[in-house]
């Protein structure tokens, strides 16, 4: 068939039957339509969180809330969604979203083209299904805000690091450890903006594949952390999968009839998290992120039963 003689279904039914039937397989009709009527939230659009829009997007999401309020620059085309010569100076929400709606013009997008601030933090996370943090890590107050507010409301919150050629994927339960101890926040409120986050522990490892100056950029005043596109397509994929998982694992207390061929569906929860790597496969598994220690026999690991308290 010729290019122009490709036409989208004008109906919502068959449209959303006609880009998504690739999906059922790998879902069931009945999981696609819980995607359907999921809301997720991603906050921040750059290298990690653009790539989250795309894949949930492809997943047939029926809602995302997205929130950056920066522009593309130079430096934002090795690896960034949305990122070309021809969007340079545009805001990353209304790329993003553009995107969105040419995948799946059915898909409700929310857009907080301002980025996040505590006055608008509520109304962006009050409908989420799920949370997805891809706030830059050069932003502590900011990503403390968006945990404070999650707890509050009793909601997850999936972040991901992109760090080396892999990825260290984090599921925060509103009732275990914070981000507060993981991350070592400070206790004086004044000391926050200027905390700086371990690489160390945003990696889960000691990632040796790597040349000194990438380390000596987190201790120094390097205004950036080294990342490419492949690290960040593995974060987009990895924390979308997740996302998932937690809208099933919550549609599947209502409607267990439609989820008969799965035992269950795994989330590991923080102190525990899970490294993928790229480079070197010795560094995957699941990780203990305080003392940086892997879990050796994972059937020992405890998966998180998700409440129906919690958002």
């Amino acid at each position: 068939m010729k290019k122009n003689e490709i036409k989208a279904p004008h109906t919502g039914a068959d449209l959303f039957d006609s880009c998504f039937k690739m999906n059922i397989g790998i879902y069931t009709s009945e999981m696609q339509k819980a995607l359907m009527k999921s809301t997720v939230a991603i906050a921040g659009l750059g290298g990690v969180g653009g790539r989250v829009a795309e894949n949930l997007a492809r997943n047939g999401i029926g809602t995302i809330i997205i929130a950056g309020g920066e522009s593309f620059e130079m430096c934002d085309i090795n690896r960034q969604n949305g990122a070309y010569i021809s969007t340079l100076g545009s805001k990353k929400a209304d790329v993003i979203e553009k995107q969105i709606k040419d995948i799946n013009p059915a898909c409700n997008v929310i857009k907080f083209a301002e980025g996040l601030n505590r006055q608008n933090l509520k109304d962006f996370l009050k409908d989420a299904d799920v949370i997805i943090d891809a706030v830059e890590y050069d932003s502590p107050s900011e990503k403390l805000d968006l945990y404070q507010w999650a707890r509050q409301i009793g909601s997850y919150v999936l972040t991901a690091s992109a760090t080396g050629l892999g990825t260290l994927l984090m599921c925060f339960d509103p009732d275990g450890v914070t981000v507060e101890e993981i991350f070592d926040y400070p206790g004086n409120s004044g000391e926050i903006a200027r905390h700086k986050i371990s690489l160390e522990r945003l990696s889960g490892c000691k990632l040796n594949y790597l040349p000194p100056q990438y380390y000596m950029a987190a201790v120094s005043k390097v205004p950036y952390i080294s990342t490419n596109s492949s690290t960040c397509m593995l974060c987009g994929s990895t924390l979308a999968v997740e996302a998932v998982k937690i809208i099933f694992k919550k549609d599947m207390q209502y409607n267990a009839q439609n989820y008969e061929h799965l035992d269950d569906i795994d989330i590991v929860t923080i102190p525990l998290c899970r490294r993928i790597d790229l480079f070197d496969y010795r560094k995957d598994g699941i990780i203990d992120i305080r003392s940086g220690e892997y879990i050796k026999n994972e059937t020992n690991v405890k998966t998180k039963h998700l409440s129906n308290s919690n958002k």
